[in-house]
C-alpha cells in the first residue's frame, strides 16, 4: 500500500480512538476513506456542471413538461391497465339462453355503478 493511504489510516485512527476510545479495522477506515473520496468527487462533478437557464419564460415550461411526460404516459398506462383488470373481473352476471316470441336471446344483465341494472337481449341466429 501506498504511504498516503497508511498515513490516513493513521489519522483516523488516532482521531477515532481520541475521540470515541474505539479500535478500527483497516477495513473500515479504507471504507471511510473510500465514501470521502467519493464525496468530494462528486462535489466537483456539481460544480463542473452549469447552471441551467433559459432566455424566456415558456422555455422552462417546455423543459418541466418535457421532464414530466413520462410520468405523464406512466401514469395513463397504469390508469388504462386498472381500467381493463377491472373490466375483466367486473361481475355483469350469468348469461342465460331465454326463448321469448320464437327467438332465442341471450340475456345479460349488467349492474351500473349507481346500483341500478340494465338488462341486455342479443339476439342468436
Amino acid at each position: 500500500m501506498n504511504d498516503r493511504y497508511e498515513n490516513l489510516i493513521k489519522e483516523l485512527r488516532f482521531r477515532y480512538h481520541k475521540k470515541y476510545k474505539v479500535e478500527l479495522d483497516d477495513e473500515i477506515l479504507y471504507i471511510i476513506i473510500r465514501i470521502n473520496e467519493l464525496q468530494v468527487d462528486l462535489k466537483k462533478d456539481i460544480k463542473k456542471n452549469p447552471p441551467l437557464t433559459f432566455p424566456k419564460s415558456s422555455d422552462y415550461l417546455f423543459y418541466g413538461l418535457g421532464k414530466a411526460i413520462s410520468y405523464l404516459v406512466a401514469g395513463i398506462g397504469f390508469a388504462f391497465l386498472g381500467i381493463l383488470i377491472f373490466a375483466a373481473f367486473h361481475n355483469t352476471g350469468n348469461p342465460k339462453i331465454i326463448e321469448k316470441k320464437g327467438e332465442v336471446l341471450i340475456q345479460v344483465q349488467a349492474q351500473k355503478v349507481d346500483g341500478g341494472d340494465t338488462t341486455l337481449n342479443i339476439p342468436i341466429k
